[in-house]
């Protein structure tokens, strides 16, 4: 058994207790102390409780043992009370090691899909980091467009690495004096996967998407037809037929961008139209150039002939307003134009009349 040793009261008098080597109780960075019980419950003071505690003991460490000394348990508020004293540092966020030519690059987790972060000294970068930079900045946003090209549930553990290997392509670029003949490789090489491997996909969602437009308009279309032409059928002129103006336009749009787009190059994934409209849009658009076109040749505004087609009999037969509507469809890119320039000549012609008859245009 160890010796008995005594430490101060508080009436002055000493009060026996035992002290026990730490390997003997198996906490290895304190000392047991065994006290008597007192009569009155407070004859042990801070100083015993202090004698027990470890030299480097901080407030909130000396907290639950003097609660227990004096015959309590120590509560969450008597612990946090003497804790307030000590200080707490927060960890220090460690600066940005900048590169000499003024960037760094890391990858920043974020809720889809991790993100290149790119930060930039306050230095003037040279031109060639600066187009470096865009580059990877519009690979970036094409790629998180990609997103919408997939299902829902769909994974996306592809686009992920494909950002993964944009930071290092980054890295090798941003972080050198000039990017390097081999950084621009890796990132156009990238590019060039990403076209291959995702550029079917876009495509194919985009043609299904607006196909089914398409075709709801071209059966709506006939539909209308069919009902209101019986009524038209003695008609000095059937204006049902331009129904099938827009029946048969909205099967050329569809054709139209097949037409267009063999081939989707990188730089249009992320959005394959330039005027950026929905395939509904779209559809509504171009069918409603294409009837103001009709309307042109109705009231011989504009006429041509091609082969037997006379465009001043548009209306004359089923066949006729199909195949119009099927070319306005399939030429939707010219006709703003084309409707633009007519626009124009028949406002030049009519302020020309106006000023050779000295009148004016109310």
């Amino acid at each position: 058994m160890p010796d008995p040793q005594t430490v101060p009261a508080a009436d002055g008098g000493v009060v026996p207790v035992q002290i026990h080597d730490a390997a003997e109780v198996g906490d290895c960075n304190a000392v047991a102390v065994q006290a008597p019980a007192p009569a009155n419950g407070n004859e042990v003071n801070g100083a015993a409780i202090a004698a027990a505690a470890p030299e480097n003991a901080n407030a909130a460490d000396m907290a639950a043992p003097a609660a227990a000394a004096q015959g309590g348990v120590a509560s969450g508020q008597d612990i946090g009370a003497a804790a307030q004293g000590a200080a707490v540092t927060e960890p220090e966020e460690k600066p940005l090691d900048f590169a000499k030519s003024g960037f760094v690059v890391t990858r920043r987790e974020d809720k889809d899909l991790p993100t290149v972060s790119i930060a930039v000294a306050d230095v003037d970068p040279s031109a060639e980091l600066l187009e470096f930079k865009n580059a990877v900045e519009l690979t970036e946003w094409i790629i998180r467009s990609l997103r919408k090209t997939r299902s829902k549930n769909a994974s996306n553990a592809e686009l992920v690495t494909y950002i993964d290997r944009l930071v290092l392509i980054a890295k090798a670029g941003l972080e050198a004096e000039t990017p390097s003949k081999a950084a621009w490789s890796a990132l156009r090489d990238l590019q060039k996967y990403i076209e291959y491997v995702e550029g079917p996909g876009v495509k194919n969602k985009y043609m299904i998407n607006l196909g089914q437009w398409a075709a709801g308009s071209f059966v709506a279309g006939f539909m209308v037809y069919f009902i209101i032409s019986p009524y038209l059928i003695d008609a000095e002129t059937d204006y049902s037929k331009l129904l099938l103006v827009w029946s048969g336009t909205m099967m050329g749009a569809w054709l139209s961008f097949g037409i267009r787009n063999i081939k989707i190059p990188f730089e249009n994934l992320g959005g394959l139209e330039a005027d950026l409209m929905t395939p509904p849009v779209r559809l509504v658009f171009t069918g409603l150039l294409s009837l103001v076109l009709t309307a042109l040749f109705v009231v011989q505004i504009v006429t041509f002939k091609i082969g037997t087609l006379d465009t001043t009999a548009i209306l004359s037969s089923v066949q006729v307003a199909l195949v119009v509507g099927l070319f306005c469809g399939i030429g939707e890119q010219a006709l703003p134009s084309t409707l633009g320039r007519r626009a124009t000549q028949f406002f030049n012609q009519v302020d020309g009349d106006t000023k050779k008859a000295g009148g004016s245009v109310q």
